[in-house]
């Protein structure tokens, strides 16, 4: 038995122990190419059933869209917090002119 022939039948599941006897049988790896020499019988045919009538069908209470009102609720959380970050995000206070001077005169003399 080749090492191609051993690959070959590793890759179609066989373990190592399993390829060793094989190759200790003198397998004919012939059959891992050729179809098999026995015809396969062919499958019967299936005929389906007769549909059967279904029974009426019954008024089932309307559920409300219960994604939709969950994806509406997360679209309200989504804006209250947006709107309530605003609120509350303060702005840096920008000093006056008067004060940048006075921080640039103190920065070149302290230098």
């Amino acid at each position: 038995m080749t090492i191609v022939e051993r690959l070959q039948l590793h890759k179609l599941g066989y373990t190592k122990e399993e390829i060793n006897q094989l190759a200790a049988d003198n397998y004919n790896p012939a059959g891992l190419v050729d179809p098999p020499a026995e015809p396969q019988p062919e499958p019967e045919q299936i005929t389906a059933p007769e549909p059967v009538a279904a029974p009426a069908q019954t008024q089932q209470p309307q559920q409300p869209d219960q994604m939709g009102e969950m994806l509406q609720a997360i679209r309200q959380l989504t804006a209250t917090l947006q709107k309530s970050n605003i609120r509350n995000s303060q702005q840096p206070e920008t000093p006056n002119i008067a004060q940048q001077a006075d921080e640039v005169l103190a920065t070149f003399l302290n230098t």
